[in-house]
């Protein structure tokens, strides 16, 4: 009896009754080694639950606030209401693409199995074109991949390995005539079929990674990859074991007809329980010495206070702090006069540009503002917008209707005319950055390309007074916790958080990065000086009692949380906006405590 239950619970230690001694009373140790597939990817049996931390279906929509949804060129996106799910479709055109992904980077927590199931269906199998699904991004992941078939691999299926560690991605991809999983499913298995697929990994650097289906209800693993002490392995599988679901396909090729690719439901889980998210817990609040804003009378949204992720996580050189003023550039470059970097020093990092050209003005009346230092090329600016930074007239944001090399021209006159003190930087439409991916670099100059497409990354060349800063996009989130809130006068309050499709726009923002406020390890930044905004969605309202001291403390736990764009270059935001009665100003104060996840 003990040796049977010494079987089943490998590595246990019993104690029988008469056998052995006082000096030894333990029988021996009978190990037991889950049969393949059974134990988790860190060796464990499996009888641990598995705890959801993302999961969605397509019913009603295809979840634009939980998706990011990218067509390129013809491609479309569609959600089929009749089947509860969404068909991506790429046309003949070489270069069409679809990307599905996550909003949310799933958190990755040591000693834990990450697991996710999914249907899809890949739809044809082509030479010249891929279909992914899996946990990836553009840097980074594990995923199933469609494409290029031949004689022994009819469906041209494979699984793959992506990862940046070191420098630019790489992809390992496996063809299925070489998965080392339970052969005996995969004559089964006709790809062009809806598939119920499952992907599991354990991280730390040099965990294992599987990938498999489920027939029939059982899982059937076909193919892993433990990177502890393999051969030829180095770095890490992969940079990160923060990664999203991604669903995607791609014509590298142009093809002779559409294609549909067509996914279903998805679950993201933890096995063995979810631990608190770590990370630390910031406040985001008032500016000091400024406890509270006055609202106008007859006021309807006025944002109080907004915060969002700052664009880039890790921050390895920044232009404003470091030097290397831009001179010039293009689409594809930036020439940095004085940087002195190593060659290829940045290759595979991430460049983000905060704004195309900035600087003091010299002068300005009515529509026009100059700066003599400046050698723009005549109209380069035409259709971006000016944001004056500081000096007089700080705050305005102006639509640049022409610009010569010295002075631009704004479609609507200053309501403050800029003058010799004035700061400005010239940016994109409502404020958006750009990113790229730095693919080489000499002393002085970065060479990029688009983080998706790998074509040119920029439709507007950087220009003399470009900011800039080189490191690695913020994959984080802001998990909002409280808000503390009180109001002089009786108002409204609502709570307006960001989707990619309908980004909030603050006029007026001047947003302060919280590491120069006091609080030097968080990745947000927070305004307190916008007049208006527009976009977003309101998710939360209230009413704010009248008295000045009746503080109230609100969960918002149960908000989602705030993250970046899949290119990365335009963070969520989250206001607190504040409508007031006809005849009564309101001064309310807003502080807001979020915690932020970034590993």
């Amino acid at each position: 009896m003990a040796n049977l239950l010494g079987g089943i619970l490998a590595g246990l230690r019993l104690r029988a009754s008469g056998v052995g001694s006082d000096a030894d009373p333990y029988v021996p140790v009978v190990g037991v080694t889950p049969a393949f597939g059974a134990a988790d990817v860190l060796g464990r049996l499996k009888t641990t639950r598995q705890q959801n931390v993302y999961d969605a279906d397509f019913e009603y929509g295809p979840q634009p606030l939980r998706w990011e949804a990218l067509a390129l060129g013809s491609a479309t996106i569609t959600h089929l209401p009749g089947d509860g799910g969404v068909r991506m479709r790429v046309t003949t055109a070489a270069g069409d693409a679809t990307i599905r992904q996550s909003r949310p980077y799933h958190r990755y927590q040591p000693g834990k199995t990450m697991f996710m199931a999914t249907a899809v269906n890949f739809g044809l199998a082509l030479s010249g074109q891929v279909q992914r699904v899996g946990f990836l991004d553009d840097g980074n992941g594990c995923f199933f991949e469609q494409g290029n078939p031949t004689v022994a691999n009819p469906y041209g299926m494979a699984v793959v390995v992506r990862s940046d560690a070191g420098g630019l991605p790489v992809d390992t991809r496996i063809d299925l005539t070489n998965w080392n999983g339970d052969a005996s499913p995969r004559p089964t298995i006709d790809w062009s079929r809806i598939q119920m697929l499952f992907i599991e990994y354990a991280w730390y650097g040099a965990g294992m990674v599987r990938w498999g289906v489920f027939i029939d209800g059982v899982p059937q693993v076909l193919h892993q990859i433990g990177f502890g002490n393999r051969a030829g392995q180095a770095r890490p599988w992969a940079r990160t074991g923060n990664l999203p679901v991604r669903y995607e396909q791609r014509n590298l090729t142009a093809q002779a007809s559409s294609n549909d690719m067509t996914h279903y439901g998805v679950s993201v889980c933890i096995e063995g329980g979810v631990d608190d998210q770590r990370g630390f817990t910031y406040g985001y609040g008032m500016a000091l010495q400024t406890p509270r804003r006055t609202v106008a009378a007859a006021t309807t949204r006025f944002p109080v206070l907004s915060i969002r992720p700052r664009a880039m996580g890790t921050i390895e050189f920044n232009q404003a702090s470091s030097g290397g003023a831009a001179t010039a550039g293009t689409t594809t470059t930036l020439t940095a006069a004085g940087a002195a970097w190593t060659v290829n020093q940045w290759t595979g990092r991430m460049l983000f540009i905060a704004a195309y050209s900035s600087g003091t003005a010299s002068a300005g009346a009515g529509t026009t503002l100059t700066d003599a230092g400046k050698a723009w090329g005549v109209n380069q600016w035409a259709g971006l917008q000016v944001r004056t930074t500081g000096g007089t007239g700080a705050g305005q944001v102006r639509t640049i209707a022409s610009n010569t090399a010295t002075a631009l021209t704004v479609g609507v006159a200053w309501t403050t005319n800029p003058d010799a003190t004035t700061t400005y930087v010239v940016e994109g439409v409502n404020g958006a950055g750009a990113t790229a991916r730095i693919i080489s670099n000499t002393a002085t100059v970065l060479t990029f390309q688009d983080v998706i497409t790998s074509n040119p990354a920029l439709t507007v060349a950087p220009g003399q007074g470009a900011l800039y800063q080189i490191g690695l996009i913020n994959r984080g989130q802001l998990l909002p916790r409280r808000l503390l809130i009180s109001s002089s006068a009786l108002a409204q309050c609502e709570i307006i958080v960001s989707t990619p499709g309908s980004p909030i726009i603050i006029t007026g923002a001047s947003w302060a990065a919280l590491n120069t406020l006091g609080s030097a390890n968080s990745l947000a930044e927070r305004d307190v000086s916008g007049t208006s905004l527009s976009g977003g969605e309101v998710v939360m309202k209230f009413t704010l009692p009248a008295g000045g001291s009746g503080l109230q403390d609100l969960d918002l736990s149960q908000l989602f949380p705030l993250f970046t764009t899949i290119r990365g270059n335009l963070p969520d935001v989250l206001t607190v906006a504040i409508s007031t009665q006809a005849g009564t100003p309101a001064d309310v104060g807003a502080d807001m405590i979020c915690q932020e996840a970034m590993s």
